[in-house]
C-alpha cells in the first residue's frame, strides 16, 4: 500500500510515449522535472494532463531531434513602416530620415539594410532532452528563427572572420538601435590607460551580440572567447554561447562591422533550436550546443497539434467536479484544507490584478496598493517593516508609468497613420516589443512577490496579535488590562482608516498613480514622527513583522507593557493621525478625545 502514491506517475497519461519515458527515467528528481514541465504546458493550453496522447509527441534520437523543426526558409520583402517618417515603408532596405530642412536616406532599422524581413519569433515546438540513463537534460524550443551557430566551435558561432561577409559598418553611437540579440559582429575592444589615453587591446573580434533589458535599461554585450570585462549580462546563460563578455558602449569598442555567414558555409542544425524558460514560458535566444551535448534522445511536442487538440478544457472539468469535491474535504487534514484555500486565494488575487499591457491597467494600481497594505497598515508601514511594501509599490508604479507611456505613444502614432489613410500598426507592434513585454513581466512578478509577502505577513501578524490579546487577558493587572487592549484596538482603528483612505483614492491617470504613492509616503512619515508619539511603539511594531527574531508573544508583551507611561501620548497621536486622514478624505469631523477611541 505504501507505493500506491506512485501509480499516477505511470498511468496518468494516454500517451504510451510519455509512460515509456517516465519508466526510463530512474531518478525521482528528473521524473519530477519532466512532469513539472508537462504540467506547465497543460496549464498554458488549459488541458488535463491525463489527456496528453501519442498524437502530440514524437520520440526521436539525438540527430533527428536536432534537425526536426518547422522553420520556413522563404525570404520575405521588408515592409517596415514609420521608422522616422510616419507611414513611410522600407524600400529595399532604405528609409528616409529627417535631416535639417530635408531628408537623408539611411538603412532600415528593422531589416538593417538587407531589404529582407527578419523572421519573427513564434514558439512552435518544445523538445525535452534525455540521456541514455534517463536523466532529464533540458527543455529547448523551436520558434521559426534560424540563429547562426557552429557545433564544432567552443562558441555558439564561428570565431573565424573568414567565414563571414561584411554587411555594413555600424557607427558606435547607434549600436543600441542597430544591433540585436543574435547578430554577429566584428569589433575592436578599447581600453583606457591611467593617463586617459584610449588604446586598442583586441582587433576585429568576432562576437555574438547579446541584448539585455533590465529594469527598463538596455545594455549590449559582445559574447566571445577572447576578452572579458565585467559586469556582464545579469543572466549567466550567455556562457552557453561563449565564455567571455565585453560591454558594448562607445568608450569600449570601435570599428563595428555587422557580419553574415558566407553562402557556402551551410546551415547548422543547432541554429534551428534555442533555449527556453519554462517559468515565463518564453524563448531565450541562446544557443544550446553545450546544453544538450550529453543528450541521447528527445521527446518533441508540436504546438500546432496541441492548439487543435479536441479535448474538454481542464477548467471546465474542474467546474463540473466542484460539487463532487465538496465531500472530499473530509479526507483532508485541517492544515491541508487551509493551505489549499490560501493557495487558491492567492492565485485568484494575483490573477485579478495581473497587468496585460492595456490602458485599463492603470486603474488596477489603487486596488494593488490597498490590497498590499491591507487592514494591517500601521504594522506594515512602520519604520522597520515598510520597505517591502513601499519599495514594491514604487517599483510597480515606475513600470506602470513605462507601460502606459508606451501605449499612449503608440496610440498617437496610430492616429497619425489613420489621418494619412494608412493602416494603424503601432499598438499591435507592442505585442512583440521586448522592452514593453519585459516591463509587463517585471511589474507582474514584483506584484506577485509583494503580494505573497503581504498575505504571509497578514497571517503572521493576526496570529501574533490574537496570542498577545490572550496573554494580556491572563497576565495584565486589572489596572492595565483595559489600557493594553485599548492600544491594540486603537492601532486597528487607525489601520482601518488608513486602508479606507488609500482605497478611496481613484486612479485614472499617471498623475493619480504618483499622488497615491506620495500619500502613502506621507502616512508612513507621520507614523514615524515624534509628534504623533507612535515612534515610542516602534520597537513593539518592529517585533510584529514577518521574519523578526523577536516574534514570540512574550517579547511582544514585554515590549508593549514597557511603554505604559506613554499610553496617553500614543492614544493622542492616533487621534491626530485619524483626524489628518479624515481631512485628507474631506471629512472635517474630528475625534474629540481618547474615550471615542
Amino acid at each position: 500500500m505504501k507505493n500506491l502514491k506512485h501509480i499516477k506517475l505511470f498511468e496518468a497519461f494516454d500517451a504510451r510515449t510519455l509512460n515509456a519515458t517516465l519508466k526510463h527515467v530512474k531518478l525521482s528528481g528528473d521524473r519530477k522535472k519532466f512532469l513539472d514541465a508537462l504540467n506547465v504546458v497543460c496549464k498554458r493550453f488549459d488541458i488535463p494532463e491525463s489527456k496528453l496522447s501519442d498524437d502530440l509527441f514524437t520520440y526521436l534520437p539525438f540527430n533527428r531531434a536536432l534537425r526536426y523543426n518547422n522553420v520556413v526558409e522563404e525570404e520575405q520583402i521588408c515592409d517596415a513602416r514609420g521608422e522616422f517618417i510616419v507611414g513611410e515603408k522600407c524600400d529595399n532596405g532604405k528609409v528616409r530620415r529627417p535631416w535639417g530642412r530635408g531628408f537623408r536616406v539611411v538603412d532600415c532599422g528593422t531589416c538593417k539594410g538587407t531589404g529582407i524581413k527578419p523572421k519573427t519569433s513564434n514558439l512552435s515546438m518544445l523538445k525535452f532532452w534525455f540521456d541514455s540513463d534517463g536523466k532529464f537534460i533540458a527543455t529547448t524550443a523551436v520558434d521559426g528563427v534560424y540563429r547562426e551557430t557552429s557545433a564544432v566551435n567552443t562558441a555558439a558561432f564561428s570565431p573565424n572572420i573568414d567565414d563571414y561577409d561584411i554587411i555594413k559598418r555600424i557607427p558606435k553611437t547607434q549600436i543600441k538601435n542597430a544591433l540585436d540579440t543574435g547578430d554577429i559582429i566584428a569589433v575592436d575592444f578599447l581600453e583606457r590607460r591611467w593617463n586617459g589615453e584610449t588604446y586598442t587591446i583586441e582587433t576585429q573580434v568576432v562576437a555574438y551580440v547579446y541584448k539585455e533589458v533590465r529594469h527598463g535599461q538596455t545594455k549590449l554585450f559582445a559574447i566571445q572567447n577572447r576578452r572579458g570585462r565585467y559586469p556582464g549580462p545579469w543572466n549567466n546563460d550567455y556562457r552557453t554561447i561563449a565564455n567571455a563578455s565585453w560591454t558594448l558602449i562607445p568608450s569600449k569598442c570601435n570599428n563595428i562591422n555587422l557580419l553574415t555567414p558566407k553562402a557556402n558555409t551551410g546551415l547548422d542544425p543547432y541554429g534551428y533550436n534555442t533555449s527556453f524558460d519554462l517559468s515565463s514560458f518564453r524563448i531565450r535566444p541562446m544557443q544550446i550546443n553545450s546544453t544538450v551535448k550529453d543528450a541521447n534522445f528527445a521527446i518533441v511536442l508540436d504546438f500546432s497539434k496541441l492548439e487543435n487538440f479536441d479535448v474538454k478544457k481542464k477548467t471546465e472539468i474542474v467546474i463540473n467536479r466542484g460539487e463532487m469535491r465538496l465531500g472530499a474535504t473530509a479526507l483532508l487534514s485541517n492544515v491541508d484544507i487551509k493551505n489549499a484555500n490560501i493557495k487558491r486565494y492567492f492565485n485568484k488575487i494575483a490573477e485579478t490584478f495581473k497587468v496585460t499591457g492595456d490602458l485599463d491597467d492603470i486603474v488596477k494600481f489603487n486596488r494593488m496598493a490597498s490590497r498590499l497594505i491591507s487592514r494591517n497598515g500601521v504594522y506594515f508601514l512602520n519604520a522597520s517593516a515598510s520597505d517591502t511594501i513601499t519599495s514594491g509599490l514604487a517599483n510597480i508604479a515606475t513600470y506602470m508609468f513605462k507601460i502606459i507611456k508606451k501605449i499612449k505613444s503608440a496610440e498617437r502614432e496610430d492616429a497619425k497613420l489613420i489621418e494619412q489613410g494608412d493602416v494603424p500598426s503601432a499598438v499591435e507592434s507592442l505585442k512583440s516589443d521586448e522592452d514593453f513585454i519585459s516591463n509587463i513581466d517585471f511589474l507582474n512578478n514584483k506584484y506577485t512577490y509583494t503580494l505573497d509577502w503581504s498575505l504571509k505577513s497578514i497571517e503572521h501578524t493576526n496570529k501574533l496579535l490574537k496570542s498577545l490579546r490572550s496573554k494580556i487577558e491572563t497576565d495584565s493587572s486589572d489596572e492595565w488590562r483595559e489600557k493594553d487592549l485599548k492600544v491594540l484596538a486603537n492601532i486597528d482603528r487607525l489601520s482601518l482608516e488608513m486602508y479606507k483612505y488609500i482605497a478611496s483614492i481613484k486612479v485614472e491617470t499617471l498623475d493619480d498613480v504618483e499622488f497615491l504613492i506620495q500619500e502613502i509616503y506621507s502616512i508612513r512619515t507621520l507614523l514615524r514622527s515624534e509628534r504623533t508619539s507612535l515612534s515610542t511603539l516602534s520597537n513593539f511594531l518592529d517585533r510584529t513583522r514577518l521574519g523578526s527574531y523577536y516574534s514570540e508573544v512574550r517579547y511582544l508583551y514585554e515590549s508593549l507593557t514597557s511603554k505604559r507611561n506613554y499610553y496617553g501620548n500614543v492614544n493622542n497621536g492616533i487621534i491626530v493621525m485619524i483626524n489628518v486622514i479624515k481631512r485628507k478624505q474631506g471629512q472635517l469631523a474630528e475625534v474629540a478625545d481618547n474615550d471615542e477611541l
